[in-house]
């Protein structure tokens, strides 16, 4: 959120609180649910995966730039560089190519706690550098694949659950801020960006997709303070795409911190289970997931209300001229709308 953020800019200046929006952070975490692999990350660099057309994990190399979307102040969307990966056998350079919001701090400091606290759930921090003026955040090379592709087995979701909640127990430190794209500013952004104007004969079905906008317009416009702020804190990566879950055939790691920081465990749950990456493609069996995590009632019912604020903002993101319309197969926009409206009415 996808996600949700790196490297995009809003196109006008706003107060904000400790965790404002970068930009659209569905332009961020879109991916087509035919495609392959995010066009941010190829996490296969980060794994012990080879691909047929790379040399042995022993040799030197180089993945493809991880990428993002920048919205320009005449509404193009173009494709930006956030950073470049090289590997060898044990160990990951993370090159930042921008870093104005803290990417690679958060990177560092993400590390580092669960280092100190769980570790082995992701890359152990190895040191910080700078090269030729940019960040850089050396790290180990985890094991396993990308979860990825295909529906996940259910050792699969029990061990994604696990890894959660090895991830949520971490303690929460003071000075750790929030999470780009957190709770605190999350409602007020989509409800925005949602209050636009949009043409929607593109798509197949005008009068679903309106229905469902309205309907998320309205829901929206409540009164609903609990949604903007954490109520029960815990560690998060910030990114809610699975792809960026390392399965070694026994368990979970973590890795793509950049967006690090405090959040809500409901929020967090909220962001994965709704991500487009895996929501469209079906392929993570969200209850056996959420039956995997301890939630009290309260938690429980504000995970309700997070998952339709995570379902609003990629409703957003697949409307004609917003990122994800032209980037997914036709149909995808109204599939949204109607797990939209189906969480509305719940």
């Amino acid at each position: 959120m996808e996600s949700a953020g790196d490297e995009c800019r809003t196109r006008t200046a706003r107060p904000v609180s400790r965790a404002a929006p970068r930009a659209r952070p569905a332009d961020i975490r879109e991916k087509s649910p035919s495609d392959r692999h995010w066009p941010f990350l190829d996490s296969t660099a980060l794994s012990g995966r080879k691909r047929p057309d790379t040399a042995p994990p022993t040799v030197k190399l180089e993945s493809a730039d991880a990428r993002v979307s920048q919205i320009l102040p005449d509404g193009r969307l173009v494709r930006v560089h956030t950073h470049r990966i090289t590997m060898d056998a044990d160990i990951v350079r993370k090159r930042f190519v921008s870093w104005s919001d803290g990417e690679a701090d958060r990177e560092w400091a993400g590390l580092t706690a669960l280092a100190r606290h769980v570790p082995g759930l992701a890359p152990a921090p190895i040191s910080k550098e700078i090269e030729e003026g940019a960040p850089v955040v050396v790290m180990s090379r985890v094991p396993g694949a990308p979860l990825d592709t295909t529906r996940l087995t259910p050792a699969q979701v029990h061990a994604l659950a696990a890894a959660l909640r090895r991830l949520f127990s971490v303690p929460v430190e003071p000075e750790v801020e929030e999470r780009a794209f957190g709770p605190s500013v999350m409602r007020s952004f989509v409800r925005e960006w949602a209050a636009e104007s949009y043409d929607l004969h593109e798509c197949r079905d005008p009068v679903l997709v309106g229905k469902a906008l309205d309907l998320t317009r309205h829901w929206l416009a409540s009164d609903d303070p609990t949604l903007d702020r954490v109520t029960d804190a815990v560690l998060a990566r910030g990114d809610g795409n699975v792809e960026n879950v390392m399965w070694d055939g026994s368990a979970c790691r973590l890795i793509d911190f950049e967006e690090f920081g405090t959040s809500d465990i409901a929020y967090e749950l909220a962001d994965i289970v709704e991500h487009a990456s895996s929501r469209l493609r079906g392929f993570l069996d969200v209850e056996s997931l959420l039956d995997g995590m301890p939630l009290d009632a309260g938690q429980r019912s504000r995970l309700a209300a997070f998952r339709r604020l995570m379902a609003a903002f990629w409703l957003v993101m697949l409307l004609p001229g917003n990122g994800g319309f032209g980037r997914n197969p036709a149909g995808s926009t109204e599939d949204q709308a109607r797990h939209v409206i189906a969480l509305l009415r719940r």
